[in-house]
């Protein structure tokens, strides 16, 4: 093992300090708002009773459906040669640039008592209740768990493929002994992240619930209508747990296989006919994605829907108002500042425990992990009790911090998994040269991960600019995003005013995503003239 050297071991000791203070403190701040008389009314309410069992029976249709489409999805775009794959996996990924309200909404548009697809094909029934929440969330975390899966796919050992080929396997049968026990760790860990998202989203119930509560729309109504802290605390402390499942389950789970060592792009078979069929499913799966969000953003063409369904472009201008405006500069502000501080953090984290190991930079792997157990809501109300009162409450500042800490999981994975790729000789040559630890990393290590700190930080702005859950609870009037403003258009009904901010979030989200790729084809040109 190599020796652990100073300037690293202060800077996981200082990391450390800051999770404790930033995160575990504000914890223990909601923590003691609970009592045993206030847990008790707590549970004996009826409303609550049955938040909880919605919450329960969503969150394992949820999981269970959208994990097999999921899995579908990953393997209809990496395991086969589906024409146009780079617009069927933009048409999967569609719903992360939007908050998870919109996604509602576009439901209620299609599905809903006065819906498109309702009228035109005399839909009996509503979209309001179990079956809407249901529907919305799979739509929502599907494309979560396939960017998981399908990033792993995409990278997988080749040989044991060709070996069944040579032995004369069919492709089904590959798939059930090859494909899904190399994805059995990743499905599991994508089956409690889609449960634990399901369970803590209130952007979709509060669209399409109806008299259907979840635990989260509970605590929603019970820290914001209400004000009342204690239950709020008590419903947070069951929102960590199926989160904290989620993590347990990925730092106990055994390893599975390892992705290729060269990282380049499985290239899977020639077959016309299996690609043929891809196609069509492809089509068809990209649809139940796109149709919600055209459904959403067609309304703000529209005079007044549904009375009046003929086309206009005023709503463009007249809702740039005075609180748009600063809506959108809000979000990118805290877009910008969540994608700097929070790709430097990670990137510190990751530095300190991914190349040396120690006890130090053990626990801080662990408390790296242990952040993605935290729920955005839970993460609210805990700052909400810990800087209440304070200068910083209610500033741009602490909306930065929330959503570092919100999504500082899977950036910090991202590298960590990139840094432990690269040859382990390379501190031993720097010792040897006498090259200092810092100096190493940031005039080798990093630059070597150019692109994946180029994803983190694009990670970090679309997911600061479409949460609603991070900030619900910490934002002021000033500094109130887009995403805030969405939810209270859909609130008063105004489905046009709601469709055009999340216009505005997605044209935002589709330019950060741009920039990133340029970014990573400068940084690659960049390597290559340097080969």
């Amino acid at each position: 093992m190599r020796r652990y050297p100073p300037v690293l071991a202060s800077a996981a000791a200082a990391l450390t300090v800051f999770f404790a203070l930033t995160v575990f403190w504000p914890l223990f701040c909601m923590f003691s708002q609970i009592t045993a008389e206030g847990t008790a009314a707590v549970f004996a309410g009826a409303v609550f009773r049955r938040a909880v069992w919605n919450s329960c029976v969503s969150g394992l249709l949820t999981t269970a459906a959208a994990l097999l489409l999921a899995t579908a999805m990953a393997l209809l775009t990496e395991c086969t040669r589906v024409r146009w794959k780079p617009l069927w996996r933009g048409a999967f990924l569609l719903p992360m640039l939007l908050p998870s309200v919109s996604e509602g909404t576009g439901l209620v548009l299609l599905l809903g008592a006065n819906g498109l697809l309702t009228r035109w094909l005399h839909l009996p029934g509503s979209i309001y209740g179990l079956h809407g929440i249901v529907l919305g969330q799979v739509l929502y975390t599907a494309p979560v768990a396939y960017l998981l899966l399908a990033d792993l796919l995409r990278y997988r050992d080749q040989s044991p493929y060709d070996a069944a080929r040579l032995a004369g396997v069919p492709p089904a049968f590959q798939c059930a002994g090859i494909t899904l026990p190399f994805l059995r760790r990743e499905l599991l860990a994508a089956g409690f992240l889609i449960f634990a998202l399901s369970a803590t989203d209130y952007g979709i119930p509060l669209a399409v619930g109806g008299k259907v509560k979840t635990l989260a729309s509970v605590m929603y109504s019970s820290v914001v209508g209400q004000l009342d802290f204690g239950k709020g605390s008590v419903i947070g402390v069951l929102l960590l747990l199926p989160a904290a499942a989620s993590a347990a389950a990925d730092l106990l789970s055994p390893r599975g296989w390892v992705v290729s060592a060269s990282r380049a792009p499985t290239v899977p078979p020639e077959d016309r006919r299996r690609d043929r069929w891809a196609f069509c499913l492809c089509a068809l799966i990209a649809a139940l994605f796109v149709l919600p969000v055209l459904a959403f953003m067609t309304t703000m063409l529209m005079e007044h829907y549904p009375l009046q369904t003929s086309l206009t472009l005023r709503h463009l201008t007249e809702f740039w108002t005075a609180p748009v405006s600063a809506g959108l500069r809000n979000s990118v502000l805290l877009g910008l500042g969540t994608a700097l501080a929070g790709t430097a953090l990670t990137a510190a984290a990751a530095c300190v425990t991914a190349r040396y190991s120690n006890r130090v930079s053990l626990g801080l792997h662990f408390l790296s992990v242990l952040m993605a157990s935290v729920p955005g809501l839970v993460l609210g109300l805990a700052f909400v009790l810990a800087y209440k009162g304070t200068t910083l409450y209610g500033s741009t500042w602490l909306l930065i911090l929330a959503g570092i800490l919100h999504f500082f999981t899977t950036p910090y994975y991202l590298l960590y998994q990139a840094l432990q790729k690269l040859s382990s000789e390379l501190e031993h040559a720097g010792q040897t040269l006498g090259i200092p630890p810092l100096r190493m990393i940031f005039g080798v290590l990093l630059p070597q991960c150019a692109g994946t700190l180029t994803d983190m930080a694009a990670y970090f702005f679309v997911n600061s600019t479409i949460t609603i859950s991070a900030v619900s609870f910490l934002a002021s009037a000033s500094t109130r995003p887009l995403s805030l403003l969405v939810v209270q258009y859909s609130d008063q009904l105004n489905l046009a005013g709601a469709a055009y901010l999340s216009f505005l979030i997605l044209c935002v989200n589709l330019l950060a995503l741009g920039a990133a790729a340029l970014m990573k084809r400068a940084c690659g040109s960049r390597r290559a003239d340097r080969c």
